[in-house]
């Protein structure tokens, strides 16, 4: 039998028997459950993602997660910060999710000549020149790939890859539309007028 992430999902939340449950956000697997607020202000359904990819390795660390998370809150013993990476509601800097997906990067894959030097002209040459400090948005990625570069041109096609990239791994709603600003513009071609018949019997 094929193995099928959604439906090891609600076998998971089926016999686990317990208040965390486990979900799938586009490629990356999230816990979902109730929750103290970061300040303290009660209880609140919440959902946390743990930036793991939804596959089989990813499946089994996010059931182990997900056994803590509930073993913590059972014992009184949950703390937002060890769960803080994956909880922000609001944008990461960019300089985090930088990190992050660089590691992410060579995790799965064999640092040689050509992926480092492919890496640092197609994307890192890109992320050098992004504002570090800066929450990651998706208006703020085009604002940038419309500053450091031009319609058309290779400079523009490379910036849409890296913020594309990078928006994927954040998993920026809209990170598809990123794209849009990757057209080429043709220059109008012009077309040599042809003599008329009049003119070629004068010929």
């Amino acid at each position: 039998m094929v193995w099928d992430i959604e439906t090891a999902i609600r076998e998971a939340n089926k016999t686990l028997k317990i208040k965390i449950t486990l979900e799938r956000k586009t490629q990356r697997l999230c816990l979902r459950g109730m929750m103290p607020m970061p300040n303290d202000s009660g209880m609140k359904r919440q959902q946390v993602s743990l930036g793991i990819h939804a596959d089989k390795a990813g499946f089994k660390i996010a059931v182990a997660k997900a056994q803590k998370m509930s073993a913590d809150l059972a014992l009184n013993q949950f703390c937002w910060e060890h769960w803080e990476t994956a909880y922000r509601k609001n944008p990461e800097t960019i300089g985090e999710w930088i990190a992050r997906l660089e590691r992410d990067h060579w995790s799965k894959r064999e640092k040689t000549n050509q992926t480092l030097t492919t890496w640092t002209k197609d994307y890192a040459a890109v992320y050098g020149k992004l504002p570090q400090h800066k929450g990651l948005t998706l208006p703020l990625l085009k604002e940038w790939i419309r500053l450091q570069s031009e319609p058309g041109t290779r400079s523009r096609k490379r910036w849409v890859l890296a913020c594309s990239k990078l928006a994927r791994f954040a998993e920026l709603e809209g990170a598809e539309t990123l794209n849009e600003l990757t057209t080429y513009t043709t220059q109008a071609v012009k077309v040599r007028e042809l003599p008329t018949d009049e003119l070629l019997v004068k010929l």
